[in-house]
């Protein structure tokens, strides 16, 4: 079971990253169209932009997915909570990062952090939730 969760988090980085990449494309495909909007360009920018929204969508999906991995390893080990909440904030740093460098504009990836309070609520109960778990199984055993 260890392993598993051990992959899920791994992979929820490794999609992560990918994500940001198709992010990316997207964007830049989207700054690249110029000229008169037919039909087909406006399609391509539809296209786009369904990709950046649902990507947004995706990596704060994709981060507490990461999070609650950790969060089933830290009922073993409790370092493993601290691991999931380096992820997060790795997660957030490597998209505001990579957007700098990429963009110059830093916040074009993490806007979805900012403007979605439920996420942030949903990280702190299910923080609050392992750290209370873990805990109370410490002292029974």
């Amino acid at each position: 079971m260890k392993k598993m969760f051990q992959i899920g988090w791994l992979a929820s980085i490794v999609l992560y990253i990918g994500c940001v990449l198709l992010m990316q494309n997207a964007l830049f495909q989207l700054f690249s169209l110029q000229g008169e909007v037919s039909q087909e360009t406006m399609a391509q920018i539809q296209t786009n932009q369904t990709i950046l929204a649902t990507g947004k969508w995706l990596l704060l999906i994709l981060s507490l997915i990461g999070f609650c991995c950790c969060g089933m390893l830290s009922l073993q080990k409790r370092t493993y909570l601290l691991w999931g909440l380096l992820t997060v904030a790795g997660e957030i740093v490597f998209s505001v990062a990579y957007a700098k460098w990429m963009t110059g504009a830093s916040l074009t990836f993490v806007e979805a952090y900012q403007f979605q309070p439920w996420f942030w609520i949903v990280l702190l109960g299910a923080g609050i939730l392992f750290y209370g778990v873990g805990k109370r199984g410490k002292i029974h055993e």
